[in-house]
């Protein structure tokens, strides 16, 4: 069982990648701002695979916050194996 950490977790391609992980069995550090779809998020992927998945609400222009919240979430497990940064805009591409 590996550690991910996935900050920008409600992302399309985090949610995808979140699933392979979680159907491997491993256990789920998901970071992103909307609460409501991580929540959402958290349960489809215990729902459908039955992994461990930690949630936190992530602002990532407060920087003490951040620290804290990464601190955290290193502390509180064996380490973490990977880490999927998805996290940004997409301006319109039109």
């Amino acid at each position: 069982m590996k550690n991910i950490l996935i900050v920008g977790a409600n992302s399309a391609i985090a949610k995808s990648t979140a699933m392979i992980y979680a159907e491997q069995g491993d256990h789920l550090y998901l970071f992103a701002q909307n609460m409501v779809n991580l929540e959402k998020n958290k349960s489809d992927l215990e729902i459908r695979t039955g992994c461990k998945v930690d949630i936190r609400g992530l602002d990532i222009y407060q920087f003490a916050q951040l620290e804290k919240d990464f601190e955290d979430c290193f502390n509180s497990s064996s380490g973490i194996d990977i880490v999927l940064i998805s996290y940004g805009s997409l301006p319109d591409q039109t």
